[in-house]
């Protein structure tokens, strides 16, 4: 009886061991999440901000709080525009980031591997991934599979990653068709990424946490703004589609909240294409916003975690 009776304590005893590390396993994801947003947060430098020198680019980017910059390709020398970038301090010692450079590939066009190499050469020395759309029809597979192909055994060879980007009336406009575009590819190393105002333009708003379901392990770059919805996505201009985040009536949060729930980790950056304002203005009103719908975010995934224990 003596040795049943311990045989219980300790049963017991172990019983509250591990339902204390339970609970404090999920207190401490539940704090850890609580301590601020996942992902770092950045922008795009599309025009006319990229014509801007680098150090005024970084200084004011830093100065509002983000993290990093994509880098677009701006003038008739860009990679001599480019390589500004690999002066500036900030970003050789690693506390800015240039995430990726945007490489827009014209499909009928013979592949320039002369530029490329060079380019990608620029890349390693700041340490980016290539950003690459691929303009021409819609649909389009044939030959945009055996140019990416080539592109990507060009980038692995250098150690530079290559992200597919998706974009409206090129030949892959959405995260899904980039998927499809991967998986013919076969090529695992590369990534793709997601882009919510050419999501909303192929009217998938109500489909995006299944999309982002499928294609979060192959992410590397997300991207959102602000969206005026007063008229329909399919017609719309990028005028109305994409606006400082700031501004506009559409809901980002369940969108952010997706790319967390299903384990994206890298950057989300503010897509600034056209923006009407200048960068003094949309970077700070739209980094104030980010923080409001970021802890908003937080507190809607600790709630889904403890929810999700207790059940």
């Amino acid at each position: 009886m003596k040795g049943f009776t311990q045989l219980m304590l300790l049963a017991v005893s172990l019983f509250a061991v591990l339902t204390g590390q339970a609970q404090s396993n999920t207190h401490y994801e539940i704090a850890s999440l609580a301590r601020g947003f996942p992902n770092p947060f950045g922008v795009f430098n599309l025009a006319p901000f990229n014509q801007r020198p680098a150090q005024a680019q970084v200084d004011l980017v830093m100065s509002n709080g983000y993290d990093g910059l994509m880098a677009s390709l701006p003038g008739k020398t860009p990679l001599v525009r480019l390589r500004e970038f690999a002066d500036v301090s900030a970003v050789r010692e690693g506390r800015f980031r240039i995430y990726a450079v945007l490489w827009q590939n014209q499909i009928a066009k013979p592949l320039d591997e002369r530029f490329l190499t060079e380019f990608l050469g620029v890349a390693t020395e700041l340490n980016a991934a290539i950003w690459c759309n691929i303009v021409g029809p819609p649909g389009e597979r044939t030959n945009t599979i055996a140019r990416l192909q080539l592109i990507a055994d060009l980038c692995q060879a250098a150690g530079v990653q290559l992200v597919l980007y998706p974009h409206y009336d090129c030949t892959f406009e959405t995260a899904e068709q980039a998927l499809e575009i991967w998986q013919k590819m076969n090529r695992p190393a590369v990534k793709i990424s997601i882009h919510l105002c050419h999501e909303l333009k192929a009217n998938n708003q109500n489909r995006l946490d299944e999309i982002i379901s499928k294609v979060a392990p192959h992410l590397a770059l997300a991207s959102l703004n602000g969206v005026d919805t007063s008229v329909a996505f399919s017609v719309k201009g990028w005028d109305t589609m994409i606006i400082p985040l700031d501004q506009g009536d559409y809901d980002v949060r369940p969108y952010l909240a997706a790319l967390i729930r299903h384990g994206y980790k890298g950057p989300i950056l503010l897509h600034n294409f056209g923006f009407k304002t200048p960068p003094e203005e949309y970077l700070p009103g739209s980094m104030r916003r980010w923080r409001e719908i970021s802890a908003d975010v937080v507190k809607q995934i600790a709630r889904e975690k403890t929810s999700k224990k207790q059940s």
